[in-house]
């Protein structure tokens, strides 16, 4: 419910935003971002070097790429 109102906050601000749903499946590495433990709840994380899970996860992507085309 939290996040919910935090979401309706931000729609209600003075600019325009435009919200789209992408399936997990087609967004493996931001899901897995949005997963990954933060030490600061309600504040931006910054990556200084791209953490070792993610970078499997651009080769998964880029591997299936290059077999679709």
């Amino acid at each position: 419910m939290l996040v919910l109102r935090l979401i309706h906050q931000l729609l209600g601000r003075d600019w325009r935003v435009r919200l789209r749903h992408i399936l997990r499946d087609h967004n493996k590495v931001d899901d897995h971002i949005a997963k990954l433990p933060n030490l600061y709840c309600n504040e931006m994380q910054i990556f200084i070097k791209i953490p070792v899970s993610i970078e499997i996860l651009l080769k998964l992507d880029i591997d299936h790429l290059a077999n679709i085309i």
